[in-house]
């Protein structure tokens, strides 16, 4: 199986603390539409305390070379201390006795010589120890100490640098054993972690599920997407209706770390995987951004119902107008590409199965404001853009797709 439902993840969270929906008396309500991978820095970091970080799994499907990632977690400092010497393996203790030997602490980046002391101790979180070949203790905290583990935020400060572009935040967390520990981490690297917000998955499980959305006819969409469930590729449609069916965790084989995703599934039986929360990019699965919701989509209906009306009306005026006003130009177009196709352009229309040639001539000037070219297995798709409402998409010269 390429995916696994988030049930079980659900489950497990349901298993710990109250939702953080239940805030103590007097605390600011957090946005829980915010995960802690797209924090803002203007968030006041007050208002997290009570939330719950959940740690995931890693993924068991990851293929990739970086092995050092996949076991050490940087950054997680302990106010319980852990003795070292403990930690040492029996068969090296005995080696320990000699000189030259160095402690590397992942969390300080320091490194100190080593004794074989009884009283060394390290604040690393749950420490493991390795040992090189060039007599260096690595102590580090493992992954495997963190993975389906939730940890609750009992403070939090930030600090703010060069006029808001960089910013950190300062946790102090609890385990479920009600152990204290701090975690530093700059604000834009927090997408990159294997983590989220208790909160952010309940509002997710309570804000999508059953709804339906349609993908957007703008400009920016892109033309096509890479389904992670079944690791297809397909042409985006607009306009298209799909039902949000629940939540999944997307396993990636180049990625260590799993990701939430929307199940959406349309009538045609496809179902694909839809981030939440991130901006649009061909090379991943299509996001939530990309969508309308029910309502929006109305709107938009409505809309374009109006502007399609208006352009229908200036139109026939123009199919009855311009051949008396313009003969030759009537006589050439209809020369060019027939009788059929002429009364298209003359009416400065375009339908799919047009070239761009019939389309520049029936839409003429001005040019579009961007041409976007991709490659979509042996086909040539060209996104031809004269606004964010106003575009033309071909496949091998042809028009599949247009928004008026």
């Amino acid at each position: 199986m390429k995916y696994r439902l988030i049930s079980l993840l659900f489950l497990f969270v349901s298993c710990h603390a109250t939702s953080f929906a239940q805030s103590t008396k007097g605390q600011i309500n957090y946005d829980t539409s915010y995960d802690i991978s797209n924090l803002p820095c203007t968030v006041n970091p007050k208002s997290l305390i009570g939330q719950q970080i959940y740690f995931f799994k890693r993924n068991q499907m990851f293929n990739g070379t970086e092995i050092e990632k996949d076991t050490i977690y940087q950054g997680l400092i302990a106010e319980k201390k852990t003795l070292i010497d403990p930690l040492i393996p029996a068969g090296y203790i005995s080696k320990m006795r000699e000189p030259g030997w160095n402690i590397f602490d992942y969390n300080t980046g320091r490194v100190i010589p080593y004794t074989m002391d009884k009283g060394m101790a390290t604040n690393v979180y749950r420490p493991i120890l390795a040992i090189s070949n060039t007599r260096n203790l690595l102590i580090f905290t493992p992954y495997s100490a963190l993975e389906n583990k939730l940890f609750t935020i009992i403070d939090c400060k930030d600090s703010i640098f060069s006029r808001g572009l960089n910013c950190f935040f300062k946790f102090t967390l609890t385990d479920d054993n009600n152990e204290v520990l701090h975690w530093t981490v700059d604000a834009k690297t927090l997408g990159s972690y294997s983590i989220c917000f208790k909160s952010y998955i309940e509002y997710l499980q309570v804000h999508y599920p059953n709804k339906k959305f349609y993908l957007k006819a703008d400009s920016w969409v892109p033309p096509y997407y890479n389904n992670p469930l079944d690791r297809s590729t397909a042409e985006t449609e607009p306009g298209k209706e799909f039902i949000c069916s629940g939540l999944t965790l997307v396993n990636e084989p180049q990625l260590l770390f799993p990701e939430i995703g929307l199940l959406f599934s349309s009538a045609d039986g496809k179902t694909l995987a839809v981030e939440p929360d991130v901006k649009p990019d061909i090379a991943k699965p299509l996001p939530l951004s990309a969508f309308w919701t029910e309502e929006e989509f109305a709107i938009y209906s409505k809309h374009a119902k109006k502007r399609l009306d208006s352009l229908t009306s200036v139109r026939k005026s123009r199919e009855t107008r311009i051949p008396k006003m313009q003969p030759d130009y009537v006589k050439a177009i209809t020369t060019k590409y027939g009788k059929d196709t002429a009364r298209y352009i003359i009416r400065k229309e375009v339908v799919n199965g047009m070239t761009k040639a019939m389309c520049s001539d029936a839409w003429g000037a001005p040019n579009p404001k961007t041409v976007t070219r991709y490659q979509l297995g042996d086909a040539m798709i060209e996104v031809w853009a004269y606004s964010q409402y106003q575009w033309l998409r071909f496949k091998d010269d042809r028009l599949t797709w247009f928004n008026e």
